[in-house]
């Protein structure tokens, strides 16, 4: 493949996270109409407004998983078992493990809080640690118990890929995503760090390298905007099915979850346009910090709800959200940029 620098790709990894963003503060509000939610109070203004953001958000999680993938089975060193665990523990496993104890020592002490302030029950406090147990001490972090599987199996994956050859890979994984879809859509699971519900998003790691190496040699910047716009318009589709599944008070299907039919087919779209974009600013130092932006938002938005949670009841979403999407971004960013350097200093 191309190795110059895939500028495309870092622009993509930045939407994601704006993305993701978009998708937890949309979240606030969507809670908040099919019950009280982190609000204390049901939400009914605008939420055809509120599943827009939502909806249109969603391919960010699938794309994450692409992103890895393309990358990550291009490199044939990564077959080697011991090279490939070590590389990731260091570069994100530790991160990871430092920002699941600070969501998990926070969750804690809320617990402690409604327990010993607010007369709570004591069974308030194995809360914390039974969604740990379940592999989501916060609610974003779940993405980090899925992760670990899929980096279990990629030596593996690389192996194979090489064993069958190219051809057979392009097959495989392209069959591997829809039974994942269709397996996710009509089974259920418990827990996130379940192999099982891991081995569905290697689906998404195989084709994320599948299409890097389909665009390699295509770049088109309008095709690669068509395609983006397909994936937008079902993305717009998932949006109104939404809305009619609220206002109908029957959530019945998950449409909005990564492993969606509606998603996944969105989601490959958009890592496909991007991948034809032919994009000539720099932008690693910005993308660069996107796995501390999604490790972090989290934390700031909730003490947002807490700070201001009448005024995002009071106030009119269709301006909260978009400010609190950039006003949540630009400060995360900031609180990693500050956490890089100093964790670049420990290791020197």
């Amino acid at each position: 493949m191309n190795k110059q620098r895939d500028n495309n790709y870092d622009l993509l990894r930045i939407v994601s996270a704006i993305a993701v963003i978009s998708i937890h503060v949309s979240s606030i509000y969507t809670h908040a109409f099919l019950e009280e939610g982190t609000l204390g109070q049901c939400y009914t203004d605008n939420i055809f407004v509120t599943c827009l953001y939502n909806a249109l958000s969603r391919f960010a999680v699938p794309c994450f998983f692409m992103l890895s993938g393309a990358f990550i089975l291009d490199d044939e060193k990564n077959a080697d078992f011991k090279f490939f665990y070590r590389k990731k523990f260091r570069k994100e496993g530790i991160t990871a493990l430092i920002f699941c104890g600070i969501y998990f020592l926070g969750t804690l002490v809320i617990a402690a809080i409604d327990v010993f302030i607010k007369g709570y029950g004591p069974w308030r406090l194995l809360s914390p640690v039974l969604n740990t147990l379940k592999g989501e001490p916060y609610y974003h972090l779940w993405y980090l118990f899925v992760l670990p599987g899929v980096y279990i199996l990629t030596p593996i994956v690389i192996r194979v890929k090489k064993d069958i050859g190219e051809k057979l890979f392009v097959k495989a994984a392209w069959i591997f995503l829809v039974l994942s879809s269709v397996s996710y859509w009509t089974g259920t699971h418990r827990l996130n760090w379940d192999i099982g519900y891991q081995f569905y998003f290697l689906g998404y790691f195989m084709a994320g390298y599948v299409i890097r190496k389909w665009a390699c040699n295509k770049k088109n910047n309008r095709k690669g905007i068509c395609l983006i716009m397909i994936g937008i318009i079902i993305e717009l589709l998932v949006a109104c099915l939404q809305y009619r599944q609220f206002t109908n008070a029957n959530p019945q299907y998950d449409l909005v979850s990564p492993l969606s039919p509606f998603i996944v087919v969105a989601s490959v779209f958009i890592f496909g346009g991007f991948s034809l974009l032919t994009i000539r600013k720099d932008l690693r130092k910005a993308s660069r910090h996107t796995f501390l932006i999604y490790l972090i938002h989290p934390g700031i938005l909730s003490v947002g709800e807490i700070l201001f949670k009448k005024r995002l009841l009071e106030g009119d979403n269709r301006f909260i959200i978009p400010t609190s999407i950039v006003f949540v971004y630009l400060l995360s960013y900031m609180v990693a940029l500050v956490y890089g350097k100093i964790s670049n200093r420990k290791e020197l």
